[in-house]
Protein backbone atom coordinates (compact mmCIF):
# COMPACT_ATOMS: atom_id res chain seq x y z
CA UNK A 1 0.00 0.00 0.00
CA UNK A 2 2.94 2.34 0.57
CA UNK A 3 3.93 1.87 -3.05
CA UNK A 4 0.49 3.06 -4.16
CA UNK A 5 1.04 6.30 -2.26
CA UNK A 6 4.45 6.73 -3.90
CA UNK A 7 2.97 6.02 -7.33
CA UNK A 8 0.25 8.64 -6.81
CA UNK A 9 2.83 11.18 -5.55
CA UNK A 10 5.04 10.57 -8.60
CA UNK A 11 2.13 10.97 -11.03
CA UNK A 12 1.05 14.14 -9.22
CA UNK A 13 4.53 15.66 -9.39
CA UNK A 14 4.89 14.69 -13.05
CA UNK A 15 1.56 16.34 -13.94
CA UNK A 16 2.49 19.45 -11.97
CA UNK A 17 5.82 19.73 -13.78
CA UNK A 18 4.14 19.17 -17.15
CA UNK A 19 1.80 22.07 -16.41
CA UNK A 20 4.63 24.45 -15.45
CA UNK A 21 5.97 24.55 -18.98
CA UNK A 22 9.55 24.48 -20.23
CA UNK A 23 11.13 26.56 -17.43
CA UNK A 24 9.78 25.21 -14.12
CA UNK A 25 10.21 27.16 -10.92
CA UNK A 26 8.96 26.51 -7.41
CA UNK A 27 6.26 29.15 -7.80
CA UNK A 28 5.10 27.81 -11.16
CA UNK A 29 4.93 24.28 -9.73
CA UNK A 30 2.91 25.43 -6.73
CA UNK A 31 0.50 27.31 -9.01
CA UNK A 32 0.17 24.31 -11.32
CA UNK A 33 -0.58 21.93 -8.43
CA UNK A 34 -3.04 24.38 -6.88
CA UNK A 35 -4.87 24.40 -10.21
CA UNK A 36 -5.60 20.68 -10.15
CA UNK A 37 -9.34 20.34 -9.67
CA UNK A 38 -10.97 16.92 -9.52
CA UNK A 39 -7.97 15.45 -11.38
CA UNK A 40 -7.98 11.68 -11.91
CA UNK A 41 -4.52 10.15 -11.48
CA UNK A 42 -5.73 6.73 -12.59
CA UNK A 43 -8.31 5.71 -10.01
CA UNK A 44 -7.40 8.23 -7.33
CA UNK A 45 -8.87 11.70 -7.70
CA UNK A 46 -7.07 14.72 -6.24
CA UNK A 47 -8.28 18.26 -5.74
CA UNK A 48 -6.04 21.18 -4.78
CA UNK A 49 -6.47 24.92 -4.40
CA UNK A 50 -4.53 27.75 -2.76
CA UNK A 51 -6.62 27.23 0.41
CA UNK A 52 -6.93 23.42 0.38
CA UNK A 53 -3.84 21.28 -0.05
CA UNK A 54 -5.17 18.02 1.38
CA UNK A 55 -5.40 16.49 -2.11
CA UNK A 56 -7.71 13.57 -1.46
CA UNK A 57 -9.92 12.03 1.18
CA UNK A 58 -9.20 8.49 0.01
CA UNK A 59 -8.28 6.10 2.83
CA UNK A 60 -7.35 2.46 2.40
CA UNK A 61 -7.85 0.19 5.40
CA UNK A 62 -5.31 -2.58 5.89
CA UNK A 63 -5.93 -5.40 8.37
CA UNK A 64 -3.02 -7.45 9.73
CA UNK A 65 -3.18 -10.77 11.59
CA UNK A 66 -1.11 -11.76 14.65
CA UNK A 67 1.82 -12.64 12.37
CA UNK A 68 1.64 -9.16 10.80
CA UNK A 69 0.49 -10.54 7.47
CA UNK A 70 -2.05 -8.64 5.41
CA UNK A 71 -5.52 -10.12 5.80
CA UNK A 72 -7.34 -7.46 3.83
Amino acid sequence: YATLEGFVAAKLLTEGLRRTGPNPTRTKLMNALEGLRNYDLGGVTVDYSPTDRSGTNFVELTVLNKECKIVR
